[in-house]
């Protein structure tokens, strides 16, 4: 899984493949992901940390070339852990 999206009362996981979408909280969904393995970078968006290629101040891009908003409560946390 690279990304996992929000909208209202749907999340949608993005794979390299496919998109499934289920109805349910980001928040409820990011509770139960290994905190190793996966990061808010924003209100609407968890991300795979090995799916990261690249940060710069206002966002990250995957290795899928997907550029994804990084929101200004989640930037500290995500330098921190990427540097």
């Amino acid at each position: 899984m690279l990304f996992i999206e929000s909208l209202k009362n749907y999340v949608t996981y993005n794979t390299n493949s496919e998109k499934i979408e289920v109805k349910n909280s980001l928040s409820e969904i990011e509770n139960n992901l290994p905190k190793n393995l996966f990061i808010r970078i924003h209100r609407s968006y968890i991300v795979n940390i090995s799916s990261i290629k690249s940060l710069k101040y206002d966002g990250i891009t995957l290795t899928n070339e997907k550029k994804l908003p990084v929101g200004r409560s989640y930037r500290e946390v995500l330098k921190s852990l990427m540097f």
